[in-house]
């Protein structure tokens, strides 16, 4: 069956070239097993665009799922417009800087300076501890035990 969404622009002049995403969401709207489950498809990407897209790519997704919802919601992580924010943004959430700058006050000021964070460890072990792809122009984040 074909459950393809039907969107159409005002004007074909305005129309953009279709996105890898939007193909890729595009197909699994032609391939669902039922109305509902393209009606879900299409809600889940309407309301969360690219990483879902991102998702449908991942092992063991299943688009027709009546939990689709559910399932991107505790895979999906976050996105990040590049490896540098992916890094900054990881480091400011696990609250690594505020913790290291008390313990150099602590101890001592001048290894401020000189106390970096070794980038490239902290890019392995996040490919380690989580699926991280490219789409759209942007890094999505999801969980690896999904």
């Amino acid at each position: 069956m074909n459950y393809e969404y039907q969107h159409q622009p005002e004007s074909t002049e305005t129309r953009p070239e279709p996105q890898p995403d939007y193909e890729l969401v595009a197909n699994r709207l032609q391939t669902a097993t039922s109305r509902a489950a393209a009606r879900r498809i299409r809600t889940l990407w309407e309301q969360h665009g690219t990483p879902v897209a991102a998702f449908f790519e991942m092992d063991g997704v299943d688009p027709s799922s009546e939990t689709l919802e559910q399932d991107f919601t505790a895979s999906y992580v976050t996105s990040y417009a590049d490896q540098e924010d992916l890094i900054d943004g990881e480091i400011a959430s696990w609250g690594w800087v505020t913790e290291l700058r008390q313990a150099i006050q602590n101890y001592d000021p001048v290894l401020q300076d000189i106390t970096v964070f070794d980038r490239d460890a902290i890019v392995s072990f996040l490919y380690g501890h989580y699926l991280i792809t490219e789409m759209g122009g942007a890094l999505h984040v999801f969980n690896r035990d999904y």
